[in-house]
């Protein structure tokens, strides 16, 4: 495997193949997905085959907060490592290097996973959102 950081239109189709199957993604449409990548940084995992197989994106001032999202294994790579080298490539990316606080949104039953990037609950803060109700 290795990473890339860049989502040329190629890559943005290999990986629209897979993204819009998650639960929170099913229902994005292409040009929501498209103005929301062109404004986050990337990184790819791609496999072999010259395919990619794992994606995160991540929202960031670049200094001082990243918000890390989207993370994304391709079904048929699950459980082989893949989501381990997306979480390795994102926090690596090159242009969050001196991000100091970092974020995600996950399952709590993937707590554990993220703990060994260094994810932990941030007591004492909590998240509050609003969120238009017609997009949930």
């Amino acid at each position: 495997m290795r990473v890339e950081y860049e989502l040329t239109p190629r890559r943005r189709d290999q990986l629209y193949g897979f993204y819009f199957g998650e639960w929170w993604t099913k229902h994005r449409t292409t040009e929501e997905a498209d103005a929301a990548l062109g404004a986050s940084y990337v990184a790819l995992v791609i496999d072999e085959d010259d395919q990619v197989v794992g994606f995160a994106r991540a929202l960031s001032d670049g200094v001082f907060f990243a918000w890390v999202g989207d993370v994304i294994a391709a079904p048929g790579s699950r459980g082989t490592g893949v989501g381990a080298a997306i979480m390795d490539a994102i926090v690596a990316h090159p242009g969050l290097r001196s991000v100091r606080k970092w974020d995600l949104s996950c399952l709590p039953e993937l707590d554990g996973f993220y703990e060994r990037w260094g994810f932990a609950d941030p007591a004492p803060s909590h998240t509050r959102r609003r969120s238009a109700a017609e997009h949930w």
